[in-house]
């Protein structure tokens, strides 16, 4: 493999690689991928191509980060938002998560439940064991190579990645296995900053009208300490953000839920309680788990987190506890049902809406002002050299009025981008 490609593939990893820290290679001569580096390279090649068809889709997600990214910055260049920095960042996720949308449109049609938590808390083994195919995803994911990844039940079996580019591609468990570990320790190649997500459809899957999604342990990344290289970190937030209900897990270990976790879960800004499983609960007697539990409530509730529940669950068993041995299948089974639409065009919305307000707000003190001061010229006690300057005062503020007046708001901009989202 040529020193060009693999700079490429891990570009975002500054770790140089010594002799003090060699890469671990492992021989898995079961997986075709790993045991041969021309099947790795040819799945490589797939998975970060740009897509060649030009079809619908392509050109309607072209055509709205064009709006985006030339359009609505060349219209915030003219003005003095202050919010257009804001607002476009927020543009930026929508888009992405629109590309999601149009790439596997069960994301819009499904609620959402995210799995979260420190690294190695369980999560994966957690999920695979509830949706009763324990063996699916790998468990044992290094900090650089974790993706974040959809499961919901569907009409076929299939596994889809969508990289970057916005090209979705087919592939199969043994490249799902190795592309989300083993692919780093055989190759030093990685693609959590390549691939957007992965999507794994099966028939076998509980709950028929929910999605699960599998992130990144949001504690260890590629860079602890330096937030702007936390790499996992910064994966799992946006992608808890967007879920519609979270499952938070917790080794038994810690004996509560650690301030970190408490801190990442605040950080969130969630609308739904969440529901708190203290995982590898087979790892200490029942009693002392239940004492677990408990403390993690004063815990929780000192820190004024908005929780569901806190139970205890065993992925090795399968095995729940709580009051009643059935909250987590209660809880799915409650939100088990579909979305009555989408609310990507209420979300494009709410960011017009607040950028709009900048405008609103402005009009608004500029009339206030003008109003004031008319007000004040007209005052008999007024000297007339003051009221010369409030004169002048308030030409200035009807200028601005004028040039608020005259600067267009990027209705139709937003115009633009709902109508090439609902081709």
């Amino acid at each position: 493999m040529s020193e060009d490609f693999s700079a490429l593939m891990n570009a975002h990893i500054d770790e140089e690689i010594t002799n003090d820290n060699p890469k671990v290679l492992i021989d898995n001569e079961d997986n075709k991928y790993l045991s041969n580096p021309e099947e790795g390279l040819i799945l490589c090649a797939s998975l970060i191509s740009n897509s060649e068809q030009i079809d619908s889709h392509t050109k309607r997600k072209s055509e709205i980060k064009r709006i985006i990214e030339h359009d609505f910055l060349t219209h915030a260049e003219q003005d003095d938002n202050t919010t257009g920095a804001k607002t476009y960042a927020d543009l930026l996720k929508w888009q992405s998560k629109l590309a999601e949308a149009i790439s596997f449109p069960q994301l819009e049609k499904s609620y959402t439940v995210a799995v979260g938590g420190s690294f190695s808390a369980g999560k994966t083994r957690f999920l695979t064991t509830v949706l009763g195919c324990p063996s699916l995803l790998p468990t044992d994911t290094t900090p650089t190579t974790s993706i974040p990844t959809y499961l919901f039940k569907g009409k076929e079996n299939s596994i889809k990645a969508l990289n970057f580019y916005g090209k979705k591609t087919p592939t199969d468990e043994e490249a799902l296995k190795a592309i989300c570990h083993s692919f780093n320790k055989r190759y030093g190649v990685t693609f959590s900053h390549l691939l957007q997500m992965i999507a794994v459809e099966r028939q076998e899957f509980s709950y028929s009208k929910l999605i699960f999604l599998d992130t990144p342990g949001y504690s260890k990344a590629d860079n602890i300490g330096d937030s702007t290289k936390n790499t996992d970190e910064n994966i799992a937030r946006t992608h808890l953000r967007s879920a519609d209900y979270l499952i938070w897990l917790v080794d038994q270990q810690n004996g509560t839920v650690p301030k970190p976790d408490i801190d990442f879960i605040q950080s969130l800004g969630l609308q739904h309680p969440v529901l708190i499983v203290i995982s590898k609960a087979d790892k200490r007697p029942e009693n002392l788990i239940r004492e677990v539990i408990a403390t993690a409530k004063v815990d929780l509730e000192r820190a004024e987190i908005n929780y569901l529940d806190v139970i205890a669950y065993s992925a090795k068993n399968a095995q729940e506890i709580s009051a009643t041995g059935q909250r987590l299948n209660d809880f799915l089974n409650e939100i088990n049902q579909g979305k009555t639409g989408s609310t990507l065009l209420w979300e494009l919305e709410q960011i017009f809406k607040k950028y709009d307000h900048h405008y609103d707000s402005k009009h608004q003190m500029l009339g206030l002002t003008h109003k004031i001061i008319n007000e004040l010229i007209f005052d008999e006690s007024i000297s007339q050299e003051n009221r010369k300057h409030l004169a002048d005062i308030n030409q200035k503020t009807k200028t601005q009025l004028t040039n608020l007046t005259n600067v267009t708001p990027p209705n139709d901009i937003s115009i633009k981008i709902v109508g090439y989202e609902n081709t």
